[in-house]
């Protein structure tokens, strides 16, 4: 079964599949969707006997957990509530666009706890948007249980993954960060996206980490550590001033030259004049 365009602005994903295939095991995808909701809209609220997870992609959604206390979930983040629980979220001012996964049968409770995957908000890294698609493309089929369920395991295994590594304290996040800043800050294309991939985690996490700990924002950190290793090959006499930007990580000669004469006052030409007739 499926649910298109619930209402809603121009462009909102309101779109659910359902499965009526449990298969033959203790537990089966029952439905999956993907929403994007604004205010104002009222609070959705139920009682599911099944396991569902709430991937946030954009925005943020305000959830209230069994004690009445409310969280909020941003993009990286998932929330899951066991089976049995009462479903109690809206989205925020700024809207929720998310991802959901429902998995019920006997052995769902069982499945989710055996994985570490414990009721509530998580860190969870970037959304596996294919095998949400996966699941949506083969779940009105019969006898495709067990491919579901294949990619279920995967999306799930990401998020226990995740929450795994969200065990490190900020300090030793912020101190692999630099460890791959320092292996990949030559690459040009390198930054804070592609280095919160690498790492499994959300790049707000480990922004807020690394100037936690280092006391600079990450930015700042990489064009510094490109801008140090400029002046190095500047003292090197057989360097082209021309080939620092390619050598350095730096995107192009004009941001190599504001950089080095934002930090040293000079542009790299004048410095290496400079650096000559010291060294004659």
């Amino acid at each position: 079964m499926n649910v298109v365009n619930q209402g809603g602005p121009p462009g909102q994903f309101n779109d659910c599949w359902f499965s009526l295939y449990k298969g033959q095991l203790g537990y089966y995808v029952r439905s999956i969707g993907h929403f994007c909701h604004f205010p104002p809209r009222r609070s959705r609220i139920k009682h599911a006997q099944f396991g569902e997870i709430f991937w946030c992609l954009h925005g943020e959604g305000i959830f209230r957990d069994p004690q009445g206390k409310s969280h909020t979930l941003s993009p990286g983040q998932v929330w899951y509530y066991p089976p049995g629980s009462l479903h109690n979220y809206i989205p925020s001012e700024q809207g929720f666009h998310y991802r959901w996964l429902s998995i019920d049968g006997p052995d769902t409770g069982a499945l989710f706890s055996g994985l570490g995957i414990k009721p509530g908000r998580m860190d969870a890294g970037q959304c596996p948007e294919s095998l949400f698609n996966e699941i949506a493309e083969q779940i009105t089929l019969p006898n495709r249980q067990l491919e579901l369920l294949n990619s279920a395991f995967q999306i799930l295994l990401c998020i226990a993954r995740q929450n795994v590594t969200s065990q490190d304290t900020p300090g030793s996040l912020a101190s692999r960060a630099r460890q791959c800043l320092e292996k990949d800050y030559l690459d040009p294309d390198f930054n804070l996206n592609i280095l919160a991939q690498k790492l499994g985690r959300h790049r707000i996490t480990v922004a807020r980490c690394f100037q936690k700990k280092y006391g600079m924002h990450f930015s700042e950190y990489l064009s510094d550590r490109r801008c140090q290793e400029a002046l190095r090959l500047l003292m090197i006499e057989d360097c082209k001033v021309s080939s620092l930007p390619q050598r350095c990580g730096f995107s192009s000669m004009n941001y190599l030259i504001r950089v080095i004469r934002h930090k040293t006052g000079k542009t790299p030409g004048a410095l290496r004049k400079q650096m000559n007739h010291m060294n004659p």
